[in-house]
Formats: structure tokens, sequence, C-alpha cells
């Protein structure tokens, strides 16, 4: 979803026996890091860099999420080109007299958000990073804000895939689903682990941790590759996230 946790296109496919040993190399430097006793002597890190460059498949571009473009897709329709150009340039004070004007006239609802592709004008807020626009149309649309876009992605996925902290916190409070998977079977925390943003990942673990989500983190989940948060940050490289994927969200790795 959203990008590649390499950054590149391989021809390799990742195998279990790939996937295995990356979850190994995982379990081993947090053993380490606890103090326990290991067979192995090499530094934790060192370790999980070396068999990373050692032709550790890489993640390909064929299951990101698809992001929303400024310009309309040819053969894609939507209404209220002005509401979509307000969320463009992230100008509340217009969107707020348009809606007023829609509202007068009682003819704005959830479809309303939507184009013809499936994407919504609450995707394209939350790529942008744009929390007050949001919060704004959902309360004047009454639209769900783990809506659904055509590719099952929710408001909160392309939060995660572009790094947007305000508006992650923003859905989080307004008690979004954070386990749905979209049409790769990739959860919110598999998004940030494919793009290695540390600390939404974290957030959304302790926010399980506090309680405050409607249910607990799946930090297992895999999508449909059959790969986990864990494999994701191990592929990418990213000995820090795998360290909070297993120590503080109990990440399996077997």
């Amino acid at each position: 979803m959203g990008g590649t946790c390499s950054g590149a296109k391989s021809s390799q496919a990742i195998t279990p026996n790939s996937v295995n040993e990356l979850n190994s190399v995982a379990h081993d430097s947090l053993r380490k890091m606890q103090g326990q006793s290991g067979k192995h002597s090499t530094p934790s890190k060192n370790r999980l860099e070396d068999t990373l460059g050692r032709g550790t498949p890489k993640l390909g571009e064929e299951a990101n999420v698809r992001d929303l473009q400024q310009d309309l897709p040819a053969g894609v329709t939507r209404k209220h080109e002005t509401l979509w150009l307000a969320i463009e340039k992230e100008d509340n004070a217009l969107a707020t007299k348009y809606l007023d004007k829609l509202a007068d006239a009682g003819s704005f609802e959830e479809s309303d958000l939507v184009d013809s592709s499936g994407q919504s004008m609450l995707h394209r807020a939350s790529q942008l990073g744009h929390a007050e626009m949001l919060m704004l149309l959902l309360e004047r649309s009454g639209s769900k804000p783990d809506l659904p876009n055509g590719q099952l992605a929710t408001p909160l996925h392309l939060a995660c895939r572009h790094d947007r902290e305000g508006v992650v916190r923003f859905l989080i409070g307004c008690g979004v689903d954070v386990n749905q998977q979209d049409e790769h079977g990739q959860t919110p925390l598999l998004v940030c682990c494919i793009h290695g943003h540390r600390a939404l990942a974290s957030f959304l673990i302790e926010s399980s941790i506090a309680g405050h989500l409607p249910e607990q983190l799946d930090v297992d989940v895999k999508d449909h590759r059959g790969l986990t948060s864990l494999n994701c940050a191990a592929i990418k490289g990213d000995f820090e996230l795998t360290k909070i994927l297993v120590s503080r969200g109990g990440a399996g790795v077997n």
C-alpha cells in the first residue's frame, strides 16, 4: 500500500524462507537488547543490516495505496468543483461558505463527497494533512470518518501513507477502525511500516495500549502477500521500528 518498503521495484519474490529469516534476525536482536544470551556475537543492529545487505528481497510497487491527484483523471466526474478546490488550497473559509449554500439548499450528502472513481474529499483532505478541513467535511456531510474509497482504503490509510500526524490523531479521536484492510489487505499500521513512519506506528501502538482505540490493534495482520508490519520494517532495514513492534506492540516473530 502506498509505496514500497525499499523505494524500488525488484523482480525477486518474497519467499517464506526470506521472511522467516528476517523474523529470526529481529527476534535475536530483541533478545540481545534485553540481555538474554544468544549464539551470535555480532551486534544486533549490524546483524540485521548484514542480512538485509545480502540480497534480501524488497517489496515491489504492485501493492501500493493509490494517491489522489489534484488533476482529475480522464473520464472521472465529480460534483462541487469549488469544494474540491478549497480542499486543495486548504481554504477553510471558502469551503465553509460553499457548504453553507449547500445546506441552505438542502442538497449535500455523503454521496456528494465521492467522485465516479470512488475517491472522496475526505481522503484528499487526509492525504494533504488538512485536519480542520476534514473535520468540517465530516460535520457537514454526516459521513463516517472511516469511509472506504474505491480501493477500500480509509482516510486513515491515506494519512498514514503521507505521515500526517495531525489527521491521524484526529481520526483516532473519532474512533475509526484501525484494523480495516484495503484492497491489498493492508492496515494503517502496515502502511506506516512500509513507508518508515516510525512515530506514527508507535502512536498507533501506544494508543492501543492506552485503550484509546475501539478495539485492540492487530499488529500481526498479514497483507495479501503474507507480510506483516514486522516483515515490512525488517525488509526496510528499520531496526528501531522492529524494536517498537516487538517490545511495545507484541509482534509475533515466528
